[in-house]
């Protein structure tokens, strides 16, 4: 039966933010949290990485604030969104692609982050997903980047 793997992906996704909410509130520490969630949604699809970059309007730049990589987020790097970097370009999307291949060909997934009247980010995923197919690793990225950005602006991390 189909139906039961997506739900059961679909429950995982909604525990994992909901901890990612229940982290912020206990902590007050947004990096934390990021970096925690970002290593769950990691683990959940067996990917090589996953990051978030959030975007600051006014700066009109992305912000590398969480990564399941920990050498890769001390980078902390930011990226203006008009450059053609894969977080900004991601910020450009209406759903989530995947975009041209990364280092030693790795397939790169890269979801929008909308809130309800603006752009709040984007999630990276690279590597390929452990036992999921492309078409659920999508949907499910979709429904996780959806589910994100709610999470996201209740919480009012943004500027």
């Amino acid at each position: 039966m189909a139906l039961e793997p997506a739900l059961s992906l679909h429950r995982r996704i909604q525990e994992l933010l909901l901890g990612f909410s229940r982290g912020i509130s206990a902590s007050l520490s947004v990096a934390g949290a990021l970096e925690s969630l970002c290593a769950e949604v990691n683990d959940l699809f067996g990917t090589r990485r996953v990051s978030v970059w959030i975007h600051y309007r006014r700066a009109r730049e992305l912000a590398l604030s969480g990564s399941s990589d920990r050498a890769y987020a001390a980078t902390a790097t930011r990226v203006l969104t008009e450059s053609d970097t894969i977080p900004a370009r991601g910020l450009r999307l209406d759903s989530p692609q995947f975009l041209a291949p990364g280092p030693d060909d790795e397939r790169i997934l890269v979801a929008p982050l909308r809130g309800w009247r603006r752009a709040l980010g984007t999630v990276v995923l690279e590597g390929e997903p452990r036992d999921l197919e492309e078409g659920p690793f999508v949907d499910a990225i979709y429904d996780f980047g959806r589910q994100f950005s709610f999470a996201l602006e209740n919480v009012q991390l943004l500027e």
